[in-house]
């Protein structure tokens, strides 16, 4: 996936596609159902399984994170594509943070709830995107310089890409709930 760099977060969520793999009864709306109904051979076990059967498409991370809620299993084709996603969602969530710090009357315009879906899906490819965080361990001089002003002075340049792996933590840390709170104590309706 090309990703440019002067997209925002919120940009790449709503219009990057991703090829990912979603069972097939997913992509039927109800409306679609209703007024044309679906194939049936006539064994109902053969067509569940038909509608279980895992389909190659193409998604916004906005519409995969939809399809999770509902209940969809989402694999993605790319398994390293999911550290992108879960940087997009994370720093989309801190974009609304960082805009709710910056206006305080700010309260019924933050949508919660999408952020919400955002986030737990964000919960659900965190061990995948995890895997794929990479453990070089940097030698720059700046980080040289901060860590030995640093009172822990952990020297960069002797940690190993174990110790690194290491300290990246096992689950995500939900972050909309703070933000929810901090909108209720404005009197948003969240």
């Amino acid at each position: 996936m090309l990703e440019q760099k002067h997209h925002t977060a919120a940009y790449k969520i709503f219009h990057y596609f991703v090829e990912c793999l979603i069972p097939q009864m997913y992509l039927y709306s109800q409306e679609y159902v209703q007024k044309f109904g679906l194939y049936s051979s006539g064994d109902s076990d053969v067509d569940a399984a038909a509608y279980q059967n895992l389909v190659k498409v193409n998604l916004t991370v906005h519409q995969m994170a939809g399809y999770a809620e509902q209940g969809a299993s989402i694999a993605l084709v790319n398994p390293d594509e999911s550290k992108q996603i879960y940087g997009w969602i994370l720093e989309h969530i801190n974009d609304w943070q960082d805009e709710v710090n910056r206006d305080p009357g700010l309260r019924d315009q933050v949508p919660v709830n999408d952020l919400r879906i955002l986030e737990e899906f964000a919960a659900l490819i965190y061990p995948m995107a995890r895997q794929h965080v990479q453990t070089e361990v940097s030698t720059s001089r700046l980080f040289r310089s901060l860590d030995r002003l640093s009172r822990r002075a952990v020297r960069r340049d002797m940690t190993t890409p174990a110790e690194v792996q290491q300290n990246i933590p096992m689950e995500h840390s939900m972050m909309v709930e703070g933000l929810a709170d901090q909108l209720i104590r404005r009197g948003a309706q969240v």
